[in-house]
């Protein structure tokens, strides 16, 4: 009988890492899925999904500790793959690379996870490979309305503003440390995205996704969406992870304008929010990882995932603003509507989400 693979899963309260313990335990019978977070309170509220689960007393403003924590569940648990799912643990497990054994093997260096991750740094490399993408400002008396200011190195809608003036693009900065700040053109579109895994450049496992809604309404994570075949931005993502011989998960955010032109917003190498879309519609990014499912998963691209509850506060975003799209579409599809954590099929993970806010 073959050995089970092991696997580890960090910061299990998050939706993203939920929705990978469920998929692999419906599909996968062969793989133990061990589960870590440094909330407290997950040691009583977290995932069913999971066939061990470990609280880590240190979190990463103790980085030399959380790793070593890690590490000796790795080593005391006869850990195959870790699955770290934020880009902050991902950056400091690659620089400690050696402490983790060969459980990361499946990721790339270091230096190309940090031309993917930071924001200015991947624009300035798409420029180089007549990517469009939008246009940075160096400085405010530069800047073209209405444009963004976001971190250049925190994922989805953390630390985004969004200005219409130069008078509170001034204001807003006056007393800020610029150093991790950029300031962007806004791209107006729809928000859509493009997803894989991938080894050494070569995409092994893609799926494309067209958000339906977002919150904030005003351009943050995807919690409604549905997936779609777009070619170009598959050729887009080439150009990138080839040179940068990228490894693993990362998943592309582009902004399609009115006129069909597509704009890459930036990239998240590791684990994404809306994972969910292009699992439940068939896509096993897990593949690569643990080989052939024991269950094969059933193919359905018309399904449509969504991040509950948050979206119900999104929608009343969209009302709020007069736009009733979003939620007509949610109604309209009410059938083939799938949510990323079930209440009702994992009522503590369900609950462990809260544990965030």
């Amino acid at each position: 009988m073959n050995k089970k693979k092991r696997i580890l899963l960090t910061d299990v309260s998050s939706y993203k890492a939920i929705t990978i313990a469920t998929f692999i335990k419906k599909f996968y019978k062969n793989v133990e899925i061990f589960t870590c977070d440094t909330r407290f309170l997950t040691q009583f509220v977290h995932t069913r999904f999971t066939d061990k689960h470990f609280f880590i007393s240190h979190n990463l403003r103790d980085p030399i500790n959380y790793c070593n924590q890690i590490a000796t569940i790795i080593k005391d648990n006869a850990i195959d793959i870790l699955i770290p799912t934020n880009s902050s643990e991902i950056r400091l497990m690659l620089q400690k690379r050696a402490l983790f054994k060969n459980t990361l093997n499946y990721i790339g260096t270091l230096s190309s996870f940090e031309i993917l991750d930071q924001k200015n740094q991947l624009n300035h490399f798409c420029v180089t490979k007549g990517i469009s993408v939008p246009k940075i400002f160096d400085k405010a008396s530069e800047a073209t309305f209405p444009c963004v200011v976001k971190p250049t190195n925190k994922s989805a809608s953390e630390g985004v503003k969004y200005f219409f003036n130069q008078e509170e693009l001034v204001t807003y900065l006056k007393d800020k440390d610029v150093s991790n700040l950029m300031i962007q053109e806004y791209i107006t579109g729809i928000g859509c995205g493009y997803s894989i895994f991938a080894e050494k450049g070569k995409i092994l496992i893609e799926n494309g996704h067209l958000r339906l809604a977002e919150h904030p309404v005003t351009g943050g994570s995807s919690v409604y969406r549905e997936s779609i075949i777009l070619p170009e931005m598959k050729e887009c993502v080439e150009k990138i992870i080839n040179p940068l011989a990228w490894s693993g998960f990362v998943m592309f955010e582009f902004k399609l304008t009115r006129e069909g032109k597509l704009f890459l917003i930036e990239a998240n190498p590791r684990v994404w929010g809306s994972i969910n879309q292009g699992l439940a519609s068939g896509v096993n990014y897990l593949k690569p990882l643990l080989g052939a499912p024991d269950i094969l998963p059933p193919e359905n691209p018309k399904i449509k995932t969504y991040l509950s509850p948050l979206i119900y506060k999104s929608f009343l975003g969209y009302i709020f603003k007069g736009k009733i799209k979003p939620l007509l579409i949610f109604l309209r599809n009410i059938c083939s509507n799938k949510a990323d954590v079930s209440l009702i099929k994992d009522p503590l993970g369900f609950f462990s989400l809260l544990l965030r806010i």
